[in-house]
């Protein structure tokens, strides 16, 4: 390894004496390969997202070649991932079945990951057809694709029900040895059928029901498409009075209306999450929301973090130079600014 490092010490030395530079170029390169630079940021660590399903299985290759304790980010649905979830009627023994469930098929895969050193983050995200708000099979008017009905992405329609299903997912979890974070719902802002007053109703039940189970379990919000959202797109006309799908117009980002809610209602809020963030606005948004945090007399010093982020939506660049590119300048944007 010491040769190695002298090896390319002198190559870079001797790259320096004969590459042609530009008339005038001054200066010295100091390289010192003893410095250390302590330890490796977490917003440096890699991550990876995971959307369940009931033929889900890890790749060993993952497990085994990633071995710098990545983040893993999985979207659970109890409407479309769990047994008897899009039953318009609440199946027999359900609560029995899903807790059989959970620990011959969903827990031991989790452990895998866990018992690897990954950092699991679960987004619970959608309600079972039978507890729906809104038990339709029409599609959310700003999505398409099989999962997105009214239904699954509806707030629950007995909120004594929904806690005793989050207590139980939880409560297995647990008695399992699954450590792990929650973020309730996954981009809000367009997968939610409903008003940011339901959303809010529907993650302070839900933190309640988490920290039930145990106070030690970090449960954040809110996982919003970009920091900048303002207003929720999927809302029914029966809630606002307005065509189906328009919802009213907020004075306020999604984030300062979390942020005041938890504060006014004294609900738990262990961190703030948001996707896709601008790298040039990065530091812009961390100080808004750390103000918004300070004012509202929450701690300052709240976790801020990003659950998705790439170059391009459609994935068009992400095997080229400027993904590259792209990735160290917004790397060393989320780290500066404190994410």
């Amino acid at each position: 390894m010491a040769q190695r490092i002298i090896i390319t010490l002198f190559s870079l030395i001797l790259l320096l004496f004969i590459w042609p530079v530009n008339e005038g170029f001054t200066g010295n390169i100091i390289v010192d390969a003893s410095q250390n630079m302590g330890n490796f940021p977490d917003v440096m660590r890699p991550g990876m997202m995971g959307l369940w399903s009931q033929n889900f299985t890890p790749l060993k290759t993952e497990i085994d070649n990633l071995n710098s304790k990545p983040f893993w980010r999985l979207t659970f649905g109890f409407g479309t991932d769990v047994p008897g979830g899009n039953s318009s009627v609440k199946p027999l023994n359900f609560e029995a079945d899903f807790k059989s469930w959970l620990k011959k098929s969903f827990d031991p895969h989790i452990r895998l990951y866990q018992d690897a050193g990954y950092k699991v983050i679960i987004s619970l995200t959608q309600v079972p057809k039978w507890l729906s708000n809104h038990p339709s099979d029409e599609l959310l008017p700003y999505a398409d694709g099989a999962w997105f009905t009214k239904w699954a992405y509806s707030p629950p329609s007995d909120y004594n029900q929904w806690q005793n299903l989050i207590s139980l997912f939880v409560q297995t979890l647990k008695e399992d040895g699954v450590k792990a974070d929650f973020i309730v719902g996954d981009e809000p802002d367009w997968m939610f059928y409903g008003t940011e007053e339901q959303y809010l109703e529907m993650y302070a039940y839900t933190v309640e029901a988490i920290k039930e189970v145990d106070q030690a379990n970090a449960v954040g919000a809110l996982g919003v498409s970009s920091w900048s959202k303002t207003k929720f797109i999927n809302c029914p006309a029966d809630v606002t009075g307005l065509d189906d799908g328009s919802c009213p117009l907020m004075d306020h980002s999604m984030i300062a209306g979390l942020i005041n809610y938890v504060a006014t209602h004294q609900v738990p809020l262990d961190f703030i999450d948001w996707h896709f963030p601008d790298p040039t606005l990065v530091s812009y948004n961390v100080i808004a929301t750390r103000q918004w945090l300070q004012n509202s007399g929450l701690p300052e010093s709240m976790p801020l973090t990003i659950g998705e982020w790439l170059l391009s939506g459609s994935g068009e660049y992400e095997s080229t130079e400027m993904a590259s590119a792209y990735s160290i300048f917004m790397l060393k944007s989320l780290m500066d600014a404190g994410i």
